[in-house]
């Protein structure tokens, strides 16, 4: 089956160019403009996507929001494509629940091999269904999500999960910086996956599955090494 995708864009013109390739490369795309993903769209509706592609062109700020409401129901991969280079900006947008920003300008070639890898690491993510269990956590990484040792459900995002199977593996042991950046984001040759970025990751798992973020028990930082998941 194909993988199917929602491209949600202010441009009509520019989706067209970019649903025209993704099609050839056998990828279903449904279009959808802006406002309706910002007032009327339903978690019920998300189901069936594979991915999410975010291009607002004149509506930019609008697409944190609508990434933020979306990632709320959804934990596939959800890209934004974004012309702003501002770093305070790209923080807010991963910060608001984005798996990557893809920055113009981009060639729609590279495009299309983005998207291509962030679908592989989904579907290599839904193939891998066993449940990893560390100190009363459970992890599903085949739903993206993690139970407490409060028995709370917590859903996370593509890169919060991850991350945190990353360290699930290799519970007890410090896993490197480098280590991580490479494993977490798919495509960190071109610069994606820097140290601020992780930081920003951690900062969100942590309040996700930490009783106290700001003095956590299992997410440890190891200075100049990494990180680990052990008990404090």
């Amino acid at each position: 089956m194909n993988p199917k995708i929602l491209l949600i864009t202010d441009r009509a013109d520019l989706a067209r160019v970019q649903a025209h390739v993704l099609l050839c490369s056998g990828i279903e795309v449904s279009e959808l403009h802006h406002t309706i993903a910002r007032t009327k769209i339903s978690v019920a509706d998300l189901a069936g996507y594979d991915l999410i592609l975010l291009n607002l062109f004149e509506q930019e700020s609008t697409s944190i929001e609508i990434c933020q409401k979306l990632r709320a129901g959804y934990h596939n991969p959800i890209l934004l494509i974004v012309y702003e280079r501002d770093e305070r900006f790209l923080l807010r947008a991963y910060e608001a629940g984005a798996d990557d920003c893809l920055v113009q300008p981009l060639s729609i070639h590279l495009l299309l091999a983005k998207v291509q890898a962030w679908l592989r690491h989904a579907d290599s993510k839904d193939n891998s269904n066993g449940l990893l269990e560390a100190y009363q956590f459970r992890f599903d990484p085949a739903k993206n999500e993690v139970t407490t040792p409060e028995d709370i459900l917590v859903r996370l995002s593509q890169l919060e999960a991850r991350f945190l199977h990353l360290l699930l593996v290799n519970k007890g042991h410090i896993v490197a910086t480098d280590t991580i950046l490479q494993r977490v984001w798919p495509d960190n040759s071109a610069g994606h996956g820097d140290r601020q970025l992780l930081k920003a990751l951690v900062h969100r798992l942590r309040r996700k599955i930490e009783r106290n973020p700001n003095e956590p028990k299992y997410i440890q930082t190891i200075p100049h090494e990494g990180y680990s998941f052990r008990l404090n």
